[in-house]
């Protein structure tokens, strides 16, 4: 939890901007790569009341980060994909006698 709240607490100003804006605590949650709402909202209330009393300190505050992509990169739809011949047929027609 300590490296979570540490995470917020550089991007508190920005999730207060994002709430205003209207974003839910589900999609802010997405963009830290948490797995819910919840724990992201009890992440940023440590966070700023760790920065009213003094016990975190942020160097700098930052943007939201940019979301990741999770989709694996495969072949271009149009790519084609030579079948692979049957090995013993390769080996026997190449193989040098």
């Amino acid at each position: 939890m300590k490296r979570l709240t540490a995470r917020i607490a550089a991007h508190a100003d920005a999730i207060t901007v994002a709430k205003q804006a209207g974003m839910t605590w589900g999609e802010i949650a997405t963009l830290f790569e948490i797995n819910n709402g919840e724990s992201a909202r009890k992440a940023f209330e440590r966070a700023r009341k760790g920065i009213r009393e003094g016990r975190i300190v942020p160097l700098a505050q930052l943007p939201l980060p940019i979301p990741t992509t999770t989709k694996p990169v495969g072949l271009a739809p149009s790519s084609k994909v030579t079948p692979i011949p049957n090995q013993d047929d390769f080996i026997n027609q190449h193989l040098i006698k």
